[in-house]
């Protein structure tokens, strides 16, 4: 049975991990910081509310703080933030991933894992430790500043196991366990992250890379809300945009690119295969865009620069209209569409030089911007 000195240490581990002050976890107790320390130090026990309350406060289980090593599957299902809508997938993805373990047993003797285990650093902040660890890892597995091209090969290939559904009854939009029994797992729910699966699942990988050894599994309902998330969900959302489209790499296109309209988001959403609201939040975090370019952006339509260069836009029966000119090649369609932009072209060239017939160039003119300095007619 774990001692109050083993709670105590687990406590001040897991505070000292995020760089919470005493002072504030006494206050969330409300206790004094003096208790704290004496908690801290093992010479005072700890109620269960309290308990529960250090576990949200500290990024934490409450098992692990009791002492637990392993996550039982149970608690991922049932847990406080699961509701009885979200828990059929879950159950789903356990299965798999007892399936999947059953088969590594039967192929290597027991579940496979070669992931490294990165410890929290408590000097920094949440978004920047997500960034820190992305580069660390980028670095430990050779991409440079190379586009990540399938986020499930990069998990599967570190022994992890990923289960991705079509849910869209359930709030989850991805989830992790890890235990001894079924190594590290990986869910996303296809049905809730239709424009970001790879980003969902470099969420879930952060949340292996670092928190599998002291939360074992947690169910992610992805709320936009920064300041009402859990550290650890800040962190992991920080390491998906900084592993998926590294600074280095953004900041390279958008210097050669320009960000002046929405095919230069398009054209790096294409490069990093993320969404289009992932790549400008990443343009909005590295002060690449500014908020009011930022919000322009978001509202500009830009379902035909999509097709044009080279996406998949979804249509009303479900199905995908993918127009990929493997002719020409995406620069020199985001080439011209630039020198339409800069009136260096009429709209007439500019549809003569992409194929497009008189109603596709005039919606494009029209997604492309009203400000274009280009007066001709199409």
């Amino acid at each position: 049975m774990i001692t109050m000195a083993e709670i105590g240490l687990r406590v001040r581990q897991a505070r000292e991990a995020i760089g919470m002050p005493q002072a504030e976890v006494a206050r969330g107790l409300g206790i004094n910081r003096s208790s704290l320390s004496r908690i801290e130090s093992g010479e005072r026990a700890v109620s269960a509310v309290e308990i529960g309350r250090l576990a949200r406060m500290l990024d934490r289980s409450p098992s692990y703080l009791l002492g637990a090593t392993q996550a039982a599957p149970e608690a991922l299902v049932h847990g406080e933030n699961v509701g009885p809508g979200d828990q059929a997938p879950l159950v789903r993805f356990l299965d798999h991933c007892e399936e999947y373990a059953s088969l590594e047993r039967l192929v290597f003797g027991e579940p496979s894992d070669w992931l490294p285990s990165y410890g929290a650093r408590r000097e920094l902040g949440a978004a920047e430790q997500g960034e820190e660890l992305a580069r660390e890892e980028r670095s430990r597995l050779g991409l440079g500043s190379a586009a990540v091209r399938d986020m499930v090969a990069v998990i599967e290939e570190q022994g992890g196991k990923l289960y991705a559904e079509f849910a869209p009854e359930s709030r989850v939009m991805g989830a992790f366990h890890s235990s001894d029994d079924l190594g590290p797992c990986v869910f996303v729910n296809q049905g809730a992250v239709e424009t970001r699966p790879d980003f969902s699942a470099a969420h879930e990988y952060c949340h292996l890379l670092v928190d599998r050894e002291t939360i074992g599994s947690y169910a992610c309902l992805g709320s936009r809300k920064t300041g009402s998330r859990p550290f650890h969900e800040i962190r992991a959302d920080s390491f998906a945009a900084a592993f998926l489209m590294p600074r280095e790499a953004v900041e390279a296109l958008a210097r050669r690119y320009g960000v002046e309209g929405v095919e230069s988001v398009v054209h790096l959403q294409r490069h990093f295969g993320t969404s289009y609201e992932a790549v400008l939040r990443r343009l909005g975090g590295l002060d690449l865009i500014d908020e009011a370019k930022g919000k322009q952006l978001s509202e500009a339509r830009h379902s035909v620069v999509d097709r044009l260069l080279g996406g998949a836009v979804a249509t009303t029966d479900g199905a995908s209209d993918a127009r990929e000119n493997v002719a020409t090649g995406r620069r020199f369609r985001l080439l011209a569409l630039g020198a339409f932009r800069q009136g260096r072209i009429s709209g007439g060239k500019l549809a003569e030089v992409l194929g497009l017939s008189r109603e596709e160039a005039l919606e494009l003119v029209g997604e492309i911007g009203e400000d274009t300095t280009s007066g001709e007619a199409v």
